[in-house]
């Protein structure tokens, strides 16, 4: 009888623990948690709910997304992205073959619209990637713009325009660089900076003119790192010796630097480079072939080297 009743008193306390574990809140297996307002992550409603369609589409495409961007439209798998230079901006247009990942991208697209309105007062030209985080990397550019959505056969397209117009060149080359690293996987964008002395952690970047040509000045913020010397001035070498004919359009806002280079300050097709060391780190000294290309240059470079600053 002693061995029954304890055997009672531990199946009730199993029975209690159950009940405490369902009324904790805890998610129900196979639920997602949802994004709230400022885009972080809040648990799901512990009550079961059917799946809708676009949620099914996105666990379908989860495993293929492009550096798990889930709420962007260019990252859906099988996704189709255009970009088309505008007045003030980009068109942004998104599609796909497949019924289930058109679903997909214009139920993105309605998260895009959603993002826009909280996003467009904030500073886009500043290095942060605006967009709240993994936004930050979508080619659909949030901060700082005004964006219309609209629906596009196979998909969405995205009218994205500059609040300030001085800014529209960082759009088109901003949202022509995230697609390309998009395109390249989740560590394209690590690989494209390899070899630029400005991406060297710890390091600040200057940019004038002098004598006909661009001097880019890359030191390390503390100048006894002799690893963020030396990394500065490996890259500053390999930096020049990169070899980029151009495509004719150079210093257009479309992201001129050869593909791999094109966010690095230097600057490199069409021009002659050359580098040296200073204290702390390298010069890097960038001419146009082009005498009439020098301030064209030179806004370029320092536009790209306003997100290291």
């Amino acid at each position: 009888m002693r061995n029954l009743a304890q055997s009672g008193l531990v199946a009730a306390i199993v029975v209690f623990l159950a009940a405490c574990g369902d009324a904790g809140g805890g998610a129900p297996s196979g639920s997602a948690a949802k994004p709230g307002p400022s885009g972080l992550a809040k648990p799901a409603a512990s009550t079961p709910a059917k799946a809708s369609a676009s949620a099914a589409s996105s666990a379908a495409a989860a495993p293929d997304e492009k550096g798990g961007m889930s709420h962007c439209p260019a990252a859906v798998a099988g996704a189709k992205v255009e970009i088309k230079e505008i007045d003030n901006g980009v068109e942004v247009t998104v599609t796909a073959a497949d019924a289930k990942a058109t679903d997909e991208i214009k139920e993105r697209a309605k998260t895009i619209a959603e993002r826009a309105k909280g996003e467009n007062t904030k500073p886009q030209h500043s290095g942060q990637g605006g967009g709240g985080g993994v936004m930050g990397r979508c080619p659909i550019v949030l901060g700082g713009t005004d964006v219309k959505v609209e629906d596009a056969p196979g998909g969405s397209k995205f009218t994205v325009t500059a609040k300030d117009k001085a800014e529209v060149d960082w759009l088109r080359r901003e949202t022509k660089e995230r697609q390309a690293a998009l395109d390249s996987g989740p560590e394209g964008g690590e690989r494209k900076m390899a070899n630029c002395p400005s991406a060297v952690k710890d390091s600040k970047t200057s940019v004038k003119e002098d004598k006909g040509a661009v001097v880019i000045t890359v030191v390390a913020k503390d100048p006894k790192n002799e690893a963020a010397v030396k990394d500065i001035r490996d890259r500053a070498k390999k930096n020049v010796e990169t070899k980029h004919e151009g495509t004719g359009k150079e210093h257009a806002g479309t992201g001129a630097g050869g593909g791999k280079e094109g966010r690095c300050p230097s600057v490199l097709e069409n021009t002659e480079a050359s580098a040296k060391d200073v204290d702390g780190g390298s010069e890097i000294t960038v001419k146009p072939k082009k005498a009439d290309e020098l301030k064209k240059l030179a806004e370029e470079a320092k536009a790209r080297a306003k997100p290291f600053e």
